[in-house]
């Protein structure tokens, strides 16, 4: 009996072992965090892809359509938002492990292969990403916290993961500390123009967008307290209602022409995190 549960034990051990060697195994220059927009589904070339071509660094798309900085339940995306939260992700990579993401995908199976499969598809391909190899980390999101209404920030705690200000301070800290040696850049949530209705003489009526100008401001305050690069796409895209089409395929994701600007601006960005530690 001793031998069999030696054998057992050793089979265990071994199964372990395997196990945890297998489980990183994806080295990348960049990792990007992002939502929708990142995620880019229908470009002929996500922001991502367009940043590996033009850098030469091997690039992973981490980004899942539809997620908030800020941690909370029920919101624009419904209950199975916050596990994809960036809150959410930095708390699992400081963890030392994506699991819980994958046994997620794998329990809401039909949810995930009929309406996100790309969502599965990221969660396993984040599982096995080495984070304390990469150079750069780049973390893009607010819109969807901005159509959520989520908190800004909590002047009373600055770390509260339940406001965009707190999320975005607590996975810069944790990501600080699984990859000390990676430059963390931030991008500011980029405008969008959606239409809310019609108005009394016929118009369409605009999607007020004023309220994303704080979290942008927000991202800004955050990325220069911390020191970090920002690639500010707020600002520098000049999204406005009469040039909206040109930026944006929907009123919310990018155009072809969008993402390769908002690219360039996130690739002038890690040139000065480049020449900062040269």
């Amino acid at each position: 009996m001793a031998g069999i549960a030696a054998s057992l034990f050793l089979a265990a051990f071994v199964i372990v072992i395997l196990f945890a060697v297998n489980r990183k195994t994806s080295k990348y220059d960049i990792v990007v965090f992002g939502d929708s927009r990142m995620v880019g589904r229908g470009l002929t070339e996500t922001i991502p892809e367009i940043i590996e071509k033009e850098t030469g660094l091997r690039t992973v798309n981490a980004a899942f359509g539809g997620t908030t900085m800020a941690e909370a339940v029920g919101s624009a995306t419904g209950e199975r938002e916050p596990l994809y939260s960036m809150a959410c992700l930095s708390k699992y990579a400081l963890s030392g492990s994506f699991r819980q993401l994958v046994a997620a995908v794998n329990t809401d199976g039909i949810y995930y292969r009929e309406l996100l499969p790309e969502m599965k598809e990221t969660a396993e391909r984040l599982y096995t990403v080495d984070l304390k190899a990469a150079e750069y980390i780049i973390i893009g999101q607010g819109v969807n916290d901005c159509l959520a209404e989520m908190p800004v920030d909590n002047p009373d705690d600055p770390y509260d993961v339940t406001s965009y200000g707190g999320a975005l301070r607590q996975s810069v800290v944790n990501l600080k500390k699984v990859s000390p040696k990676a430059e963390i850049i931030l991008v500011t949530p980029a405008k969008y123009h959606l239409t809310s209705g019609v108005t009394e003489d016929g118009s369409s009526a605009s999607m007020d967008f004023g309220r994303l100008k704080d979290y942008a401001d927000k991202c800004l305050e955050i990325g220069a307290s911390f020191g970090l690069p920002i690639a500010d796409l707020y600002y520098g895209l000049d999204i406005r209602e009469d040039n909206a089409s040109d930026y944006l395929i929907d009123g919310l994701h990018y155009t072809e022409n969008g993402a390769e600007i908002a690219a360039k601006i996130v690739l002038a960005a890690i040139k000065r995190a480049e020449d900062k530690n040269d």
